[in-house]
């Protein structure tokens, strides 16, 4: 059996390939600039911008296979010349045909060559969804998670109807009782959840934010929601969304400081931890820094997820 391998076009294509992931990645960025754009408080533009998030996982998938891809085909490369030269004691890869035939005792160098392919195209499948990911068990853990939270929220008590209904006090309870539904399926400890008149800034307004700490040699988390929320009557939707994003962020630090009890990919782990060591302010650092960041645009993915979900779930008396 005779293999040829033409080093110069291999690399050529991969620098085509190369070409295609950075114009890709402009797109996907443009997209996130358009999200940036768009009017945060209008729940009229909820079902664009999540269309626009998913529109970017998408992109973000074609990214990950193109340089799975171009990996792949510099490792095959790799192993292939490596192989040739250590068959033919050549300094330089000659770019010449491979004899696989030529009775040369070469057995261990070749075995190591396939052996290379078979680890590159195990990634490929991986990438490709042909075999499952760490990522794409986090996905589905995600999609799971929300999926639960949104059917919660088909419950009558749950419902934007039954919040329209309620008194203040009742909304704290309803929300309290979410609260620790979420403690419950996202596998999280924030400790409490609280109610605050929050001071709104210029230019925006603060729904509510999780506060995370360490003291007695242990992690702390408390939830603030903004008292105006409770106060509008057509505040379910801002309620739902802040307390998802919140309570997101508490399951982000519990990854960062447990991996191993969560399903979430290494890479995302520390992209989290490396955001929180980090992290952006509005104060600080401006406002698209800190909504661009990645802890701020995966708890707005969540939410949004779980919205959608709610919104695609069956009637209530559909389920009776």
């Amino acid at each position: 059996m005779t293999i040829k391998v033409e080093k110069s076009k291999v690399l050529q294509s991969i620098s085509q390939m190369e070409t295609i992931r950075s114009k890709l990645k402009n797109v996907e960025a443009s997209i996130g600039n358009v999200d940036a754009g768009i009017d945060a408080q209008s729940a009229a533009m909820d079902y664009m911008r999540r269309r626009l998030a998913d529109i970017r996982d998408d992109l973000g998938d074609q990214i990950r296979k193109f340089a799975a891809m171009e990996d792949g085909l510099e490792r095959a490369l790799e192993y292939y010349f490596g192989c040739e030269n250590r068959i033919t004691g050549n300094g330089e890869a000659s770019e010449k045909a491979l004899d696989l035939n030529s009775g040369s005792g070469i057995l261990g160098d070749i075995s190591g060559f396939f052996s290379g392919i078979v680890e590159w195209l195990e990634d490929l499948f991986v990438e490709w969804g042909w075999l499952e990911s760490d990522r794409e068990k986090e996905l589905k853990k995600d999609r799971a998670m929300a999926s639960s939270i949104a059917s919660m929220l088909t419950q009558e008590r749950y419902s934007e109807e039954y919040w329209k209904k309620a008194g203040y006090e009742e909304r704290e309870q309803i929300l309290t009782e979410l609260y620790n539904e979420l403690n419950e399926i996202m596998g999280i400890h924030v400790e409490e959840i609280l109610f605050k008149d929050i001071e709104d800034e210029p230019g925006y307004i603060t729904y509510g934010y999780l506060s995370h700490w360490t003291g007695n040699d242990q992690t702390h988390m408390t939830m603030t929601l903004n008292k105006k929320i409770l106060q509008d009557p057509d505040g379910y939707r801002q309620a739902i969304d802040t307390l998802c994003h919140e309570m997101r962020h508490g399951y982000q630090h519990s990854v960062v400081e447990n991996p191993d009890n969560y399903i979430v990919s290494e890479e995302m782990a520390n992209a989290w931890r490396n955001n929180f060591n980090d992290y952006k302010t509005t104060e600080d650092d401006g406002y698209d820094a800190y909504r661009n960041q990645i802890v701020e645009s995966d708890a707005r993915n969540f939410a949004f997820k779980v919205l959608a979900y709610m919104e695609n779930m069956p009637d209530r008396s559909q389920l009776e």
